[in-house]
């Protein structure tokens, strides 16, 4: 039983840590200009284990190429544990958001955490 208690001491731990940097990673997004952020994966199903990353789709302006905006992304955001960020600027997103069936997939059991109004 003390095993038990242990490790779910562990993953308690590990979801506040989750949760914190969520709010941590979501915050310098908005500030470089995301227009919407979904968080999606294990974080969001419940399914955390000791070693869950964060996954999100930051879908940014139009003003830039998607791989542009990529490379300001992992350059600029600080992350506090291990994240996937996959970024797509408004166009390309629009494009494939149907078309992709990670997008797909995202959009759809995924969590819309931030939208910007206009």
């Amino acid at each position: 039983m003390k095993r038990l208690g242990q490790i779910i001491k562990r993953l308690e731990l590990r979801k506040a840590k989750l949760k914190t940097a969520a709010a941590e990673v979501s915050g310098q997004l908005q500030r470089i200009g995301a227009l919407k952020i979904y968080l999606f994966g294990s974080f969001v199903t419940g399914r955390i284990t000791p070693s869950s990353d964060l996954d999100f789709l930051a879908v940014m302006p139009k003003a830039k190429t998607s791989k542009q905006w990529l490379s300001q992304v992992y350059r600029e955001i600080k992350r506090p544990v291990a994240c996937d960020i996959f970024v797509y600027n408004a166009l390309d997103f629009e494009n494939y958001r149907e078309k992709s069936a990670l997008l797909r997939g995202i959009t759809r059991k995924g969590r819309l955490i931030y939208e910007k109004r206009n």
